[in-house]
């Protein structure tokens, strides 16, 4: 029997979130041979210490505003790349893990490639019920750009869609509506 304290302290959902990407910090692989930047826009400074760490051995840049630029770059430059090379990838999270996408599609296992924390906190959001994918939400709930369903965002992420799903919130009271809350 638990003390009404110590049901307190139990955590309400019992599990935490394993899809949900993390990022640790991003060191040069000292076994690569050689290595792929790709980033989103103008580089950010911790990959520009990486870069700095690799000038000695063979490496390539590719900086692309958009992942439909960067995956066209890499479907150029990935033939030609060696066994034994290491991929570090910046930007936001869609950006990341689209570019991660081509990289396995190319033949790269994940632990050639080394995702840096993305540059800001808004998520794609795939909505469960259209399909579509809302860029750039940084609150939840948050309006699906497809159906305008209010959408609960969850922290189920798909490395696949590069996005978080989102659920509707309020099917059976379309008036009730919570208060919003920052995604973190």
């Amino acid at each position: 029997m638990h003390t009404e304290a110590e049901q307190d302290a139990e955590p309400v959902l019992g599990y935490e979130v394993k899809s949900r990407p993390v990022y640790p910090p991003v060191q040069k692989n000292s076994r690569a041979k050689y290595h792929l930047f790709v980033c989103q826009g103008d580089m950010p400074e911790a990959m520009a210490s990486v870069v700095e760490a690799c000038e000695a051995v063979g490496h390539r840049l590719i900086e692309a505003s958009d992942p439909v630029t960067a995956v066209q770059q890499l479907q150029q430059v990935t033939p030609e790349l060696p066994l034994a090379t290491c991929a570090y990838v910046a930007g936001d999270e869609a950006f990341i893990w689209t570019v991660a996408e081509a990289l396995g599609a190319a033949g790269m296992i994940p632990e050639q490639i080394q995702p840096f924390a993305p540059a800001d906190r808004s998520r794609h959001v795939f909505c469960c019920h259209c399909y579509h994918i809302t860029s750039g939400v940084t609150h939840t709930p948050a309006a699906c750009a497809g159906c305008q369903r209010l959408l609960a965002v969850t922290d189920h992420f798909s490395r696949k869609l590069a996005a978080y799903r989102g659920i509707q919130i309020n099917a059976e009271d379309p008036a009730d509506i919570p208060e919003p809350m920052e995604l973190k």
